[in-house]
């Protein structure tokens, strides 16, 4: 059975291939193979096809499928200028959730710096 997080990567690829973006692979960037769509995320080598999204090994949070899954959702050819940053904490009845924001999203994201700076 599909925990949460994994029900809401399904919704996202749904919203995704649904309207699919004729430009996508490039957004990414990574290539186009029928309906499947190969990219570099995390360090690793990603696919993501309408069944689900496979990272690496596949050994993987499913975090990271609902990370990936927004990303390819939101992928897009203009610059993107996420300014003025925010803090997780700084979102207004946030202070609740800052520790379970911590240990399940923070943290998974710590390991694959490095591939990501030597990559």
């Amino acid at each position: 059975m599909a925990d949460n997080y994994e029900k809401i990567v399904q919704d996202n690829l749904g919203h995704l291939y649904d309207n699919l973006p004729e430009d996508l692979a490039k957004n990414l960037p990574g290539e186009q193979d029928g309906d499947r769509f190969v990219f570099d995320a995390f360090g690793e080598t990603c696919m993501i096809e309408p069944g689900g999204i496979a990272l690496g090994d596949g050994d993987y949070s499913s975090v990271f499928g609902i990370l990936i899954s927004l990303y390819a959702l939101n992928a897009r050819s203009d610059i993107c200028v996420p300014l003025p940053l925010k803090s997780f904490k700084e979102f207004p009845d946030s202070m609740p959730y800052v520790g379970a924001f911590t240990s399940y999203t923070e943290q998974l994201l710590v390991p694959p710096v490095a591939k990501i700076k030597s990559g």
